[in-house]
């Protein structure tokens, strides 16, 4: 018996020796060798022994799994499946393994479980690893599997280097400011891929046909100009061959075709073209071919000595850069709380984290059901302002609204917010009794709405909701604190009918725009001024909006802190503005401007924009800028507002920051205008506008003392 136990245990080694059983190398999310660049977060689906799988859209997003093994041979490599039908079906996998990188497409949204890659020789130096790459589809993973098949000797090639996006060499990285002048319709996605302009570094892609990308740097030169593009490629392989761009020129227009899957990254010249000076002349890329990614950067112009044999050939190089297009907030695609998945208030959660007031429970639950701690909201409050600490606070569950009344009217107190806007006896909040900051509270009908949540457990739904609102009347609103500010001009929009001994309004055709304006399309009811559009035949036109502005005679101001809190209207094609112009002053010598403060297009995008009016040659110059929000803006209030100095403009969206412009010519007094225009740029015309209403609640524009 003992022999046969012998004989036993030598004939197991013996099998493990030969490698008969198989070893495994499992890499899975949290482990060492698993890593993330880009956006992911844990979603739906079955992971690997239940841990939670991992998904992105985000162009360019990696996950790398590099396995420590420790024998050199023939691997077979396996993904795990985690099941989900949106998943992308041709996800691309890049094997690196002896000093080379085969790839393998996968369709991940197959039935749950293990799926085989193939087989491929590792060396075993720890460099090798498989990647995943996102190309805009939407990329859900979780584990990889090394399994040893046969036990080899090491290849004698070098180890790999880790797998790196293509970049610009750094001959081709410029210290350049590019000028405005791109714009882009259909869909675009931002990419990680970067071009070869150090201040705005990164490109741009679109897999729809019909998008276009068009660069117009407003040259005024009339003088032969040499165009060029620069190229950067994908490592997925699926750049356009047949990149299809227009150039139009001195009244021509002019195409050509570049084969973006060759990869020789760098300037591709388009062609030399003359120029008639007009600022109208440009070169545009129209996505043509489908199923590939076209991309669009940098474009240069060089415009050329006008002398054959100059010594300077080149008199000025002119970039214009292709990510104009720029972020906000981008809430919804922050953030995966599965209990907010439908929620129709998951955009105020969303806005409420990124501020880092509120914290969600885990990268993939809020907890909107939670009950919170008077603790809780003590912490959630010092976010938005800090106030004095009550002597004594306990974790009770929040049931006082009186408490929280109480809160509210402290942080008002210590507030160094200008609040003549609620009553001119509110010059200086530190002046603020308690009664005062409970009666202001109750002129935005908050304190009524919170006795709704009288004798109850407040939950983090709610919580959130109460201090979203506060700060948006009180904290978001109103010019920066680090000066002292007098509030010049204001309307609340109370009672039931605009006051016409402030306000004007246009009263007839628009033949700029799609639609005739009317002082019967403007309203004023439940506090809010209301601007609607309606299908009719008016003025010779198909469509009738609304454009009304505070009389000359009443009102106007250089510089100052100009805001006012409004809702798109729920539709396409619609241009929504809140902007004032300088007429031409003979006396002054200026040329007329317009300050755009926002022309918003349905549903996220925010256009602030300088027109500094006709130069020399009679043609319109504009510095401007479009923000993507990521929040649809019909859905709640927000307030756009700017800051002028005789220096720069400084645009805000809710209290934050977006874009800053040197001040040009913009010196004169003027007054502000709200406007909606029925346009072909802000995309489709349809009948669902009709009756919609751009809706503000307010305006008010402070001068610095």
């Amino acid at each position: 018996m003992r022999i046969k136990l012998q004989l036993s245990v030598i004939l197991i080694l013996s099998l493990v020796s030969f490698n008969i059983f198989p070893q495994e190398y499992i890499v899975k999310f949290q482990n060492e060798g698993y890593k993330e660049t880009g956006s992911w977060l844990s979603g739906a689906g079955i992971g690997y022994e239940n841990t939670p799988p991992r998904w992105s859209n985000t162009e360019l997003s990696t996950v790398t799994w590099t396995p420590k093994l420790r024998k050199s041979g023939l691997y077979e490599i396996s993904v795990w499946i985690p099941s989900h039908p949106s998943n992308d079906k041709q996800t691309l996998f890049l094997i690196g393994h002896e000093g080379t990188i085969d790839r393998k497409s996968v369709n991940m949204s197959a039935p749950t479980g293990w799926v085989t890659l193939g087989e491929y020789s590792f060396n075993a130096d720890g460099t090798e690893f498989v990647k995943t790459l996102v190309n805009g589809s939407l990329v859900r993973v979780n584990t990889v599997k090394f399994t040893l098949v046969k036990e080899t000797k090491a290849n004698s090639l070098q180890p790999m280097d880790a797998f790196l996006f293509p970049e610009p060499k750094n001959t081709d990285l410029k210290e350049i400011t590019p000028v405005d002048g791109f714009e882009i319709t259909g869909s675009w996605m931002m990419s990680a891929l970067k071009g070869p302009l150090k201040k705005e570094p990164f490109t741009i892609v679109s897999r729809k046909v019909g998008s276009t990308a068009l660069w117009n740097p407003k040259l005024y030169a009339q003088a032969e100009i040499e165009v060029y593009v620069y190229q950067v490629y994908s490592p997925f392989g699926n750049d356009d061959p047949e990149a299809f761009y227009e150039i139009v020129h001195h009244g021509k227009r002019d195409s050509v075709k570049l084969d973006f899957t060759k990869k020789n990254m760098g300037w591709v010249y388009l062609g030399k073209y003359d120029f008639a000076g007009e600022g109208k002349e440009y070169v545009k890329l129209i996505k043509r071919t489908p199923n590939v990614s076209t991309r669009a950067g940098a474009v240069r112009f060089d415009i050329l000595n006008s002398k054959e044999n100059a010594t300077i050939r080149v008199w000025e190089s002119i970039y214009v850069n292709a990510n104009d297009v720029k972020p906000v907030m981008k809430i919804i695609n922050a953030y995966n709380f599965k209990d907010l998945e439908n929620h129709p208030q998951r955009e105020a959660f969303g806005i409420m984290v990124k501020r880092n007031i509120v914290k969600s429970n885990s990268s993939d639950n809020f907890g909107v059901s939670n009950k919170v701690t008077k603790r809780e909201f003590l912490d959630y409050l010092n976010k938005l302002i800090s106030i004095p600490y009550p002597k004594q606070i306990n974790l009770e569950s929040l049931t006082d609204i009186n408490f929280i009344i109480s809160l509210l009217a402290n942080a008002l107190k210590s507030s160094p917010k200008n609040l003549e806007w609620l009553d001119k006896t509110f010059k200086y909040s530190k002046n603020i009794t308690q009664q005062q900051a409970i009666d202001a509270l109750n002129k935005t009908i908050f304190v009524d709405e919170l006795q709704t949540y009288k004798s109850k457990n407040l939950t983090k739904l709610e919580v959130t909701l109460i201090l979203k609102k506060f700060a948006e009347h009180f904290i978001w609103t109103g010019p920066p604190v680090n000066q002292q500010w007098s509030l010049t001009f204001q309307d609340e929009f109370d009672g039931n009918q605009l006051n016409w001994d402030v306000w004007d309004s246009q009263n007839g055709p628009s033949h700029h725009i799609l639609s005739s304006r009317w002082k019967e399309n403007v309203s004023v009811t439940d506090g809010l001024l209301k601007l609607v559009t309606k299908r009719e035949q008016r003025g010779g036109q198909e469509w009738t909006s609304a454009h009304v502005g505070v009389k000359k005679d009443v009102f106007k101001q250089a510089y100052g802190y100009w805001e006012a809190r409004y809702k798109y209207a729920e539709a396409s094609g619609l241009n929504q503005a809140f902007w004032m112009n300088g007429f031409y002053d003979g006396n002054k010598g200026q040329r007329a401007f317009e300050i755009d403060i926002n022309e918003g297009h349905y549903p996220e995008f925010i256009n602030a924009t300088l027109h500094t009016g006709k130069n020399n040659q009679g043609v319109q110059e504009s510095i401007g800028k479009k923000y993507a929000t990521g929040l649809d803006l019909s859905k709640d209030f927000h307030v756009y507002a700017l800051e002028w100095t005789p220096e720069e403009l400084i645009f805000y969206f809710d209290g934050v920051e977006i874009d800053r412009k040197p001040v040009c010519n913009a010196h004169l007094p003027v007054w502000p205008f709200f406007s909606t225009a029925v346009i072909n740029w802000a995309g489709p015309l349809k009948d669902s506008m009709s009756g919609k209403s751009m809706d503000v609640d307010w305006v008010r524009i402070y001068q610095k003392k």
